[in-house]
């Protein structure tokens, strides 16, 4: 018989951040198997003056390869979701309460994995953000038919970027996407760029309209 139990204890984790003496509020979620410290850098190639740019990453670590060598992080598996989503929900709420205390305008982004991680802790917290951008990922099927969750997107704006040679995506998951958005009565863009699964500064520089 399989039980659980709650350990009080303390676990550090990291967020890597900009200078806070800014108008805006970049939160950037990465995606499976990155480090804060690495997609950090994404960034600090684009001229993000006027933002504040935050990288939390995200709790569980695996070695990318094999037993040894480099190691990365994700967001959850399928195995206790449940409380993996709660957990991350919590991290980055307590996040932007901390960096964002005077509540500066916030615009999210989210990379692959980050994106539906950051689309189910604003539906499930019901954070108010300017923009979403969403990176080379999807949307959270799972929340597709709670309305509940739904509704706290109808005022958020979602711009998906989608690279044309990004192996996880293709012309017709891209349809599907707006089919959905569409059915959902969402307001959203679809931007496509030249490049596969990564953030091109260039791209990111016009998506921020810098």
């Amino acid at each position: 018989m399989q039980k659980s139990i709650s350990i009080p204890y303390t676990k550090e984790q990291t967020v890597i951040s900009s200078p806070s003496n800014s108008n805006r509020v970049l939160l950037a979620v990465h995606g499976y198997g990155q480090l804060s410290t690495f997609f950090f850098k994404n960034f600090k190639e684009v001229n993000l003056q006027e933002w504040q740019v935050i990288c939390p990453e995200a709790p569980n670590y695996f070695y990318l390869e094999g037993f040894s060598g480099r190691v990365g992080a994700h967001w959850m598996t399928k195995h206790n979701r449940l409380q993996c989503i709660s957990e991350n929900n919590t991290f980055l709420s307590q996040v932007i309460e901390k960096l964002n205390p005077d509540n500066r305008p916030l615009v999210g982004l989210g990379f692959s994995q980050g994106a539906n991680t950051i689309l189910r802790w604003v539906m499930d917290e019901t954070i108010k953000l300017d923009r979403i951008i969403l990176w080379g990922g999807g949307f959270p099927h799972d929340y597709l038919n709670v309305s509940e969750k739904i509704k706290h997107l109808k005022n958020i704006h979602l711009h998906y970027v989608l690279g044309k040679q990004d192996e996880f995506i293709t012309p017709q998951s891209a349809s599907d996407l707006s089919k959905l958005f569409d059915k959902l009565q969402l307001k959203y863009t679809i931007t496509w760029y030249e490049g596969g699964h990564k953030i091109y500064p260039d791209v990111l520089a016009e998506i921020l309209n810098l």
